[in-house]
Order: structure tokens, then C-alpha cells, then sequence
């Protein structure tokens, strides 16, 4: 009886008919844990409302270049501009391209799923930049009524549609371009906080990042298991990327500053030099918030938690996410789990 009440509960899991639930049950979870202090490693740099009341939205150019030029003066060990930037926005585009190149440790983004070119890599962009100053913004979104991951509103104001969830619960480090779906304007196969942190690590001489075996991404010896095709409560999963869960610190991971404090030089150095600094918007008007296990964030906090989650895990040895054992897709770990508390139900139930 036991076991084909097994069989039963993984025959309909296999189906994912019962992913809702468990996820709910797993944000439920990671809610319950004790909340972690911040990553003193890394500052959020908010564009906010109040700093959009003195500036125009998108920000343009010569505003972004000030921004970039005022903190690179503090010396941070890297910097990620999570506002894409591939149209000219006002005047002087060329301070901006040119703060990309006078500091090879700052990044900006492109959006891998989408074929719109307004969120392409910047056209100026040389080759090498293209490979070592990009990474891409894009978030995995579970929800079964997705269709358009660009929500982004950072070109132009637009009415769009609004999904019933757009939970991020896990983080892409990497995909395999070659295999993707549909051709990209955006020419990286790395995610912004994969390329932060990766540099971050290797200016703390964090070597070597290597892949295994498994064709999973290694940073010294931590190794970042990517997620199988059916994995926890997924049961179909692309099978064509790099990703892991992402283990949330809490709702907020790290220091923040805002536009307006930043460039009127309020912020003291020290709360840059040799951090991670991420830039975006947090200002509504951005539409660029999600559903997370914590509520709603703003995307540039999502990347925050991703790059702070491979740091603590190399570094403080902070442990990853991770599941019952599972063979391929064969997740025999959670049938044996499901198996012994059935067995268990049915000892109590003839006791």
C-alpha cells in the first residue's frame, strides 16, 4: 500500500501539477528562516523617486557618466550598471562609453532574452569589452502565464501587461548561446552577477574558475551544482543554462545609497572602496520589481542577492541551496523520503 501511494504522490509530481504548492511551501520555508546581516562586500546605488523628481526618467547619458566618474574616485572593486544603455539617451554618449573604458572593472547589461535591439550590448562596445564589461540582466520568473520576460520599462514609458506571478527564485549564471531558442541582440552568455563576482574573486586572487566534470562552474573549491532538468519541485526545467536557487540573505542584503547622496558627495568613500557597487532604479516608475519569497524587490536588489550569495559561498563557505540526492532526472532521494513517510503513516495509522 505504501508504495503505491508512493507512486501515486511522484506520479502526479512528475506532471507538475503540484509545482504551485511546493514552491508556495518553499517560499513559506526560506521566510522562516532567522534573517542574515547585510554583505558588508557590497553597496546598492538606488535611482529613487525623489532622485527622479530632479532628474529625467530614463536617465540620460551625461547623468550616468557623472555617476560612474563620481564612483570611480572611490575606488570600488567593481561596479554593475543594471540600466540598459544601448540607445544614445541626451548628450555626450561619449563620457559614458568612455567610462567603460577607463575602468575595466565596471559592467553594464544586456537582456539575453529578448530580440529587441534596444536592449542589445552597447554598439560601442569593442570586442574585448563585449566579453569582460557585460553581463546579462535577465531573471528567471516562475510563472505559468509568462510570456514576456522584458518588463523593463527603462527605454520608454509604456503600458504592459501584468502577470499573475513573477516570483525569482533562482539565478542563471550562464547558458549556452548556441542552444538557445531564438537569436539575441545581447552578445554575453554570462549574467551580470556571475561576471561581479567572478571578478570580484579574482581580484582577491580567488583562482582558478574552472568548469567539472559535470560541466558545472567551480570558483576555487566550491562548486555551483547546476539545477537538473527536474529538480525540487521543477519538473522542466530547460536543461540549456547554468542556474542555481538563490539563497536569500533576507529582504535587504547590503548597504544603500541613492543617486541624489552619491552625486552631491554625501557618500563617504569608505562605503565604496573595494565593494561590489550595483546601480538601478528602485523608482516605480521603472516597472522593474518582482515577486521573491521576501514580497516585491527591485531587480538591482535580485542581482545584489545573487552576487552576494557567490561571494559568501566561496568566501564564508555559506552553504548553497540544494536537494535530496537524484540520479539525471531520476529524483530517487525525494521518492525514498515520500516512501518512508508513508510507511510511516501507515504503521500509525494500524497502531
Amino acid at each position: 500500500m505504501s508504495i503505491a501511494v508512493t507512486l501515486l504522490v511522484m506520479g502526479v509530481r512528475y506532471t507538475g501539477i503540484l509545482k504551485p504548492w511546493e514552491l508556495e511551501a518553499y517560499d513559506r520555508l526560506i521566510r522562516q528562516r532567522p534573517p542574515e546581516l547585510i554583505d558588508d562586500r557590497i553597496l546598492v546605488v538606488e535611482v529613487t523617486e525623489e532622485d527622479l523628481e530632479g532628474y529625467q526618467y530614463p536617465l540620460d547619458d551625461e547623468m550616468v557618466a557623472q555617476l560612474l566618474n563620481k564612483l570611480a574616485s572611490y575606488q570600488p572593486r567593481v561596479l554593475g550598471l543594471d540600466i540598459h544603455r544601448y540607445q544614445p539617451r541626451g548628450e555626450n554618449r561619449e563620457d559614458l562609453i568612455s567610462s567603460f573604458a577607463d575602468n575595466q572593472n565596471f559592467f553594464t547589461v544586456c537582456a539575453a532574452n529578448s530580440t529587441d535591439s534596444n536592449y542589445a550590448s552597447p554598439p560601442e562596445f569593442l570586442e574585448k569589452q563585449l566579453i569582460n564589461q557585460l553581463g546579462f540582466s535577465d531573471l528567471i520568473v516562475d510563472s505559468w502565464q509568462l510570456k514576456n520576460r522584458n518588463m523593463r520599462s527603462d527605454l520608454a514609458v509604456t503600458q504592459q501587461p501584468e502577470n499573475k506571478s513573477r516570483t525569482v527564485r533562482r539565478q542563471l549564471l550562464s547558458y549556452d548561446s548556441k542552444l538557445s531558442r531564438s537569436p539575441s541582440a545581447c552578445a554575453t552568455s554570462y549574467s551580470l552577477s556571475f561576471q561581479l563576482a567572478y571578478r570580484f574573486l579574482y581580484e582577491q586572487g580567488i583562482q582558478p574558475l574552472a568548469v567539472n566534470s559535470n560541466e558545472e562552474w567551480e570558483f576555487g573549491s566550491v562548486a555551483f551544482n547546476k539545477s537538473a532538468r527536474r529538480f525540487g519541485g521543477y519538473q522542466s526545467l530547460d536543461g540549456l543554462s547554468s542556474q542555481v536557487m538563490i539563497n536569500y540573505r533576507s529582504s535587504q542584503p547590503a548597504q544603500k545609497v541613492t543617486l541624489k547622496q552619491v552625486l552631491s558627495g554625501q557618500v563617504d568613500s569608505k562605503l565604496v572602496k573595494d565593494r561590489v557597487v550595483l546601480i538601478g532604479y528602485t523608482a516605480p516608475v521603472a516597472r522593474d520589481y518582482f515577486d521573491t519569497p521576501y514580497g516585491k524587490m527591485p531587480g538591482v536588489w535580485i542581482h545584489a542577492h545573487m552576487v552576494s550569495q557567490m561571494l559568501s559561498a566561496v568566501i564564508d563557505e555559506r552553504p548553497l541551496l540544494w536537494v535530496l540526492p537524484q540520479w539525471g532526472g531520476l529524483q530517487w532521494g525525494d521518492t525514498l523520503w515520500v516512501l518512508a513517510w508513508s510507511i510511516t503513516g501507515g504503521l500509525l495509522v494500524w497502531a
